[in-house]
């Protein structure tokens, strides 16, 4: 698979990420980094803890990740939960913010899961 093969596969922005690191190989090279990037795992780990805090903390890391590397079909959802947990200190989510909370991480981990899959396969 070419490295933008694995950009259409994992809803990436291509050109945009070939603007920013000029050739292929840097493409791929930064794009495999992302294996060993933790952002996601803590966000889930600190989500489950309910440790908003932190939690917003590693979706404002996995967010700048997404934009750095154009990975568009994820960093739609973790902007809009990184600014729903940017007011941590006051979150309540026992309502609709809760279930919106909810519906993110849903989304975050399957395209996260894609996302891997996809660069895994170069």
């Amino acid at each position: 698979m070419t490295i933008q093969e694995c950009y259409d596969l994992m809803g990436g922005d291509y050109g945009e990420v070939a603007g920013r690191f000029v050739t292929e190989a840097r493409v791929e090279k930064f794009a495999k980094m992302f294996l060993r990037d933790t952002s996601f795992e803590m966000l889930k780990q600190t989500m489950g803890q309910k440790d908003y805090k932190e939690a917003f903390r590693a979706a404002h890391t996995l967010k700048g990740v997404c934009q750095n590397l154009a990975l568009k079909s994820l960093d739609g959802p973790v902007v809009e939960l990184t600014d729903i947990l940017r007011g941590y200190e006051t979150l309540d989510v026992s309502g609709e913010k809760g279930q919106r909370i909810e519906e993110l991480m849903d989304v975050i981990e399957t395209q996260y899961r894609v996302i891997v899959s996809a660069i895994e396969q170069l």
